[in-house]
């Protein structure tokens, strides 16, 4: 499943895991990210972000899990003491649009 994939993008740090189910006009948006981000923008993040991740020797551990607040299920990620949660909204088999918050 796609949630499956992107839980094995944070616990393996590829990228590619994620990018491949982004639709064309894919938006993301964080706490962690300079204003909403459309695909490119992205793509470029998350490279960066587990480049630092991988540099940092930062343990990362994702899960699936349900969601209480939107209902289905969403990716855990717990690092340290820091919990966060990756979201995201499909249209057919790609991803359109994906958020990162702390609950």
């Amino acid at each position: 499943t796609i949630l499956h994939d992107i839980a094995q993008a944070w616990n393996k740090l590829d990228a590619g895991l994620i990018i491949k189910h982004l639709y064309e006009s894919f938006t993301f948006n964080s706490l962690w990210a300079d204003g909403t981000l459309n695909k490119d923008k992205f793509c470029e993040h998350i490279s960066n972000m587990f480049s630092d991740i991988k540099m940092h020797k930062i343990q990362i551990s994702a899960s699936i899990v349900d969601d209480p607040y939107c209902g289905g299920e969403m990716v855990k990620l717990c690092w340290g003491n820091n919990t966060s949660y990756f979201r995201i909204l499909l249209e057919g088999h790609q991803i359109i649009k994906a958020d990162m918050r702390a609950y």
